[in-house]
Order: structure tokens, then sequence, then C-alpha cells
């Protein structure tokens, strides 16, 4: 299958990477070298698609800085606990009040506004919680995560292919984030919302 993408409001968006398939992007000049470590740390240059300068190198210490971007500035979700992950929002923001279903921020102003607003909010969240992220559906069925990890699904990659060390040789930094995020959402969960493991 091909990376198909209509994406073109994105820098990063290429004609040629429409057509490939993710074996052809993975051994291209077009992969993504840990895309969220850049992002968090401000370390963005990554080569271009025309540039001959090679991508600014990154190291454990812009992990680090990422990690204690997490640690300090953010209320951490996971999407596979998207639920739960609403509901810490919901709690920590406040934005219901006293546990109501009427938004702290929706209680003045026209009465019918208000309605409408409470009404977009549940179907926010109703439509994250019961249907999902189209993009990210795999990850919330671990049949379909367990088909894509082994190879048997449309499109899987097979744990420990040469697909597959590439593609984490070149997010290996991403991907102890996201263990770490991990940790921070179970910490979090214990500490600032008295949850337990």
């Amino acid at each position: 299958p091909s990376l198909t993408t209509n994406a073109t409001w994105d820098k990063n968006y290429s004609e040629e990477i429409k057509s490939m398939t993710l074996d052809q992007y993975a051994s291209s000049k077009y992969i993504q070298n840990n895309p969220l470590i850049r992002l968090l740390t401000s370390e963005s240059h990554q080569a271009s698609h025309d540039d001959d300068i090679p991508s600014l190198t990154l190291a454990n210490d812009h992990l680090e800085q990422a990690k204690k971007l997490l640690e300090t500035k953010c209320i951490v979700g996971l999407y596979r606990d998207s639920e739960g992950s609403l509901a810490r929002f919901y709690r920590y923001f406040h934005w219901y009040d006293h546990g109501h279903t009427t938004p702290k921020s929706y209680v003045s102003g026209d009465a019918r506004d208000e309605i409408s607003k409470k009404r977009d909010l549940q179907h926010c969240r109703s439509d994250l919680s019961h249907d999902g992220d189209r993009w990210l559906s795999l990850a919330s069925s671990p049949s379909s995560l367990s088909a894509a990890m082994d190879g048997t699904a449309r499109g899987g990659i097979e744990k420990d292919s040469d697909l597959w060390r590439t593609l984490v040789k070149s997010n290996e930094l991403d991907l102890q984030l996201y263990e770490y995020a991990e940790s921070l959402y179970r910490l979090q969960g214990r500490e600032i919302f008295r949850l337990g493991d």
C-alpha cells in the first residue's frame, strides 16, 4: 500500500512521497527522524527534501529536555485510554462546574448558546471516545494492532524485519519519549488525580 496523503499544507508534503510504499519511504531521503523530540526541543533542523545539509544529530540531552518539558508543562493523555484521558482533562482544566455536566466556561451568556456549546462539547467527546481517530484506529483495537505488528494485517510490519529496524532506528528517541510518557501518565494518575494504577 502507498502512503497516499493529501496533506498539502504540511511543509514536508511531497508529491513524490504520495505514491511511495512504506518500504520505499523508510529508505528514502524523506524519512522523518524523531520528529516529536525535534518539535519539543526546537531542534527542528532536519534535512529538507532538497537539502544536501545533513540533519542535526539528536542526543540523549534532547531526550532529557523533552522529558522535562512533558513532566513540567503537560498533562499527559494516551490515545489507548482516550476516555480516561478526557476525564483527566475535564477535571484538571475545570471544564465542568463541581462535577455537573455544564462546562464552566459556558455558564454565562445566552441560554440557547450555552446549550449549543454544551451539545458541541459532548458530541466532540462522544466522537473521540466511541469512534476514535480514524488515522489512529489500530491503537484502539488490540487485535488489529497485534495483526499489524506481526505482519498479518494488510500493510502490517513484521517485528524485527529490516523495515521495522529502519523505522525504529529513525525514531529511537521518540520511542523512548513515548515510553516515558506512558510512565508519566501512570504517575500523574496517582499524584495529580489520585487514581490507582
